[in-house]
């Protein structure tokens, strides 16, 4: 029988979603994505002039800090019946430097960075066809290791930018254990990955001053193709530790945070929380 070379050619297409997609290490991995000929699925608030998009590279304007507006558009893109093979969870901010609030109640570096991820994760593996791969990567930072996580959703009563961004990154990790034990009939591949320090448009809701400064000392950062360059390698590489948060292909970090009894309870909190303001 005759197969079209057309239809052998879109069955054999991959299909990626990488969040923060539109600057960055994101859009250096989104490229690199392009040039593998995956059909690359992008996220972000805005389309910056000059993005090159075409027939592999697909922007979706999805703001984290509006929950549904993200359930909304992660939903359409499911019921066109994509699937994807690769889901980087890539986006986030630094703390503003005064506790603030989303539309839906959450502090903001807490919702984008964490909570809009663990939404746009379970909607995507609910719905994966069981016992298909599909990697999991999640980009943390190096600053996961300085806290003692508290467990528990900010509320104002604490709050210091610096610790939240970091806490941020330690609950990410972890929820990158909880989705590959809850969804444990699927075929779920972990990767955690810690790109080190780079120049990025991370800063975007600190104050000017510190904006001013981190632009002046952008040049000398290394660029974001570097991390960008390892994560995608990492993501190629079959022989990893899914317990060990790696810096690159060659060079593994120390172990990523435990997924105990505490973190599993409140991650589970964080579920009910989402699915309220929903």
């Amino acid at each position: 029988m005759f197969v079209p070379a057309i239809f052998i050619f879109l069955m054999n297409q991959k299909n990626i979603l990488i969040t923060g997609g539109t600057s960055g290490l994101g859009f250096e991995l989104a490229k690199l994505f392009c040039k593998a000929n995956y059909n690359v699925w992008i996220t972000g608030r805005s389309l910056k002039a000059g993005l090159p998009e075409g027939m592999r590279l697909h922007f979706l304007r999805t703001d984290f800090a509006d929950l549904r507006q993200t359930e909304n558009v992660v939903k359409q893109l499911l019921g066109e019946g994509i699937s994807f093979d690769v889901i980087v969870n890539n986006a986030g901010v630094l703390g503003p430097p005064s506790y603030t609030t989303t539309k839906d109640g959450f502090e903001y570096t807490f919702q984008i960075n964490f909570l809009a991820h663990l939404l746009v994760n379970n909607l995507i593996l609910s719905e994966h066809v069981p016992g298909k791969p599909v990697t999991l990567a999640i980009v943390t930072s190096p600053v996961y290791r300085v806290v003692d996580p508290d467990f528990r959703i900010p509320d104002g009563s604490k709050y210091f930018s610096y610790e939240m961004y970091s806490l941020t990154k330690h609950y990410l990790l972890l929820a990158g254990d909880y989705m590959k034990k809850k969804y444990n009939n699927q075929n779920i591949r972990l990767i955690k990955f810690n790109p080190g320090v780079f120049g990025s448009g991370i800063y975007r809701t600190k104050q000017n001053w510190f904006q001013f400064l981190y632009r002046i000392a952008a040049p000398f950062m290394r660029s974001a193709s570097k991390p960008a360059g390892h994560l995608y390698e990492l993501i190629h590489e079959p022989n990893l530790w899914e317990n060990i948060v790696y810096r690159s292909k060659r060079k593994a970090g120390p172990a990523s945070p435990v997924l105990t009894a505490e973190a599993e309870k409140f991650l589970l909190a964080c579920e009910e929380a989402i699915k309220i303001v929903r």
